[in-house]
């Protein structure tokens, strides 16, 4: 498949201690715990086939609303790299940036008030 087409893979939204556990127990990261910062949200394969993978960075994370619209919920950050359907994905929560990015939409930039 090509790198230019937007794929679809339905997958689970897990806990923080699930995704950490899932991490140490395959000795993706032994004896330590990852240390995912509070915007990420973990993501687990609900079927076969590959997860996301190398080159996914910065896809979307969406689900569906009671209404039936798709709401962006997280954008691909980081995994293992296996490519494995036994490993979580990190995604970043858009929720959690929602204020930022309003403000960046309306022409504000909190964080480079300063540039001029």
């Amino acid at each position: 498949m090509s790198q230019y087409h937007l794929m679809e893979k339905r997958a689970n939204i897990i806990d923080y201690e699930s995704c950490n556990k899932s991490f140490i127990e395959n000795d993706w990261a032994p004896n330590t715990e990852i240390p995912l910062p509070e915007a990420a949200l973990c993501f687990a394969d609900r079927e076969p086939g590959s997860t996301s993978c190398h080159g996914d960075s910065g896809g979307p994370a969406v689900c569906k609303t009671k209404d039936g619209r798709w709401e962006l919920v997280g954008v691909t950050s980081w995994g293992t790299g296996l490519c494995s359907t036994d490993s979580p994905i990190v995604y970043q929560s858009v929720g959690y940036y929602r204020k930022w990015i309003d403000s960046i939409m309306n022409g504000e930039d909190p964080l480079c008030n300063d540039a001029d």
